[in-house]
């Protein structure tokens, strides 16, 4: 059996980055998970947003990749995931299940997330705000709060390349 690995990152602007990386992790051996994907776990009598927390349960890794984008809000069963983002309320689930989490932040973002760090008024011209609390509540997590900046998602991909592995 393959190791799951799930995707959670925003939809719309980075789509293009999680098929190169699903690409990649099944070429390595990996099986990777996301919402688009044809193999995505879909449950009847559940809204998109629960299918999302119930597939990464299942998943045996956690990659998130941050953006500009916070996402879309959660609206499903869990009433305490009210207020945040199907992205962040996925991250959440991973971290209570005690999944192996890796987090990325776009490099133009990690460097406005910097300043804001400084300044927490600052109002970058292209990120939306709650990213930047997004990142340090992830940096406030115990463990795997480690966070690691990419450029494009060929960078991305040689941060993840296990050892072993060859192109």
């Amino acid at each position: 059996m393959r190791p799951k690995v799930f995707l959670s990152s925003t939809f719309s602007d980075l789509v293009a980055l999680r098929a190169s990386v699903a690409t990649s992790l099944e070429y390595w051996g990996y099986e990777p998970i996301f919402f688009e994907s044809d193999n995505f776990p879909k449950k009847p009598n559940l809204r998109a947003d629960d299918m999302c927390l119930e597939a990464v349960k299942q998943c045996h890794l956690f990659l998130l990749a941050i953006d500009k984008n916070y996402g879309s809000p959660y609206k499903g069963e869990d009433r305490s995931l009210y207020g945040i983002s199907v992205t962040e309320a996925e991250a959440k689930v991973a971290f209570e299940c005690h999944k192996e989490v890796f987090s990325f932040v776009r490099r133009n973002t990690w460097e406005q997330w910097k300043v804001y760090g400084r300044d927490k008024k600052y109002k970058s011209p292209d990120v939306e705000p709650r990213v930047f609390e997004f990142i340090d509540w992830v940096i406030d997590q115990r463990r795997d709060n480690w966070i690691d900046a990419f450029h494009d998602v060929e960078e991305l991909k040689r941060k993840l390349r296990p050892p072993s592995a060859t192109e």
